[in-house]
């Protein structure tokens, strides 16, 4: 089946306890110490080691039909692409379970927020301040940790043979490790110059892969930190012709440093008009 991480290309092989279940629907499976939406891609050709049993099936008919698995499964191989995140960028958006991670303090935390030498060191008018004692606060209210946000940045319009920069920016209270992700754009309008790594992955490990066709494949690595509205990564573009474009993220894995998944908006494609 198909996962949506970059090892072993996304192609893992569980045991399901009873029956089949055909290509293209969804199950739920265990992946490390999470859990994990799966998609069926058919029976084992070898089995090596151990088997984990497969949770639950999720789907009584497929979401994907054969000829899209074939045209992914091409795509994917096509383009050097994991074929677990190209197949996880077919499905629709919004249809993954997701894991709510709810938490309390200890007493070391309480001492931390409302120790008398804590409030002296750090006053509550100025705790908005410090992003840990903004998440131990938001624990000891029960109030929700909100998913990862992510957005564009770069000009509304530009200038035809002008190059541009847009960056992808994340604000997470999550430390992010890893980001592997899939980016698109309309090469009739725009033609990437090249790709960097953002703040938040300097020093660490990056690198892409242009599709002239339309699309690009970044993976980033860094030793995981918190991000406050920081570059995941700077995209240079060259306009070809006056017209409305848009650069939009197809498929993407947010890694935190622990190794498990961090929720995320979605945020709205970039666009930008450009002119003559």
């Amino acid at each position: 089946m198909a996962l949506p991480v970059p090892a072993n290309g996304g192609v893992f092989t569980y045991r399901l306890a009873e029956g089949t279940v055909e290509p293209g629907r969804r199950v739920l499976v265990p992946l490390g110490r999470r859990k994990a939406t799966g998609v069926v891609l058919g029976p084992a050709s070898a089995v090596r080691g151990e088997l984990l049993d497969v949770l639950r099936v999720l789907d009584e008919q497929p979401l994907l039909p054969p000829d899209v698995l074939h045209l992914v499964r091409w795509a994917a191989a096509h383009y050097l692409s994991p074929l677990g995140l190209a197949i996880r960028g077919a499905l629709p958006p919004g249809i993954d379970l997701r894991e709510e991670l709810r938490a309390t303090l200890t007493p070391e935390g309480e001492a931390l927020l409302d120790g008398a030498r804590q409030r002296a060191l750090l006053p509550a008018s100025q705790e908005a301040g410090t992003r840990t004692r903004q998440l131990l606060r938001a624990v000891q209210e029960g109030r929700a940790l909100r998913p990862a946000q992510l957005r564009w940045d770069g000009p509304e319009r530009v200038k035809a043979g002008d190059a541009f920069n847009v960056a992808l920016k994340v604000t997470s209270g999550q430390a992010l490790r890893a980001v592997p992700l899939q980016l698109s754009f309309d090469a009739a309008l725009l033609e990437p110059l090249g790709v960097r790594p953002g703040g938040l992955f300097a020093g660490g490990l990056f690198s892409y892969r242009i599709n002239p066709a339309g699309s690009i494949f970044v993976g980033a690595s860094g030793k995981g930190a918190v991000a406050a509205d920081a570059d995941i990564l700077v995209v240079t573009f060259k306009p070809l012709r006056p017209g409305e474009t848009e650069l939009k993220i197809s498929s993407m894995h947010l890694q935190s440093a622990a190794g498990s998944a961090i929720a995320h908006d979605q945020p709205a494609a970039f666009r930008t008009a450009i002119t003559q």
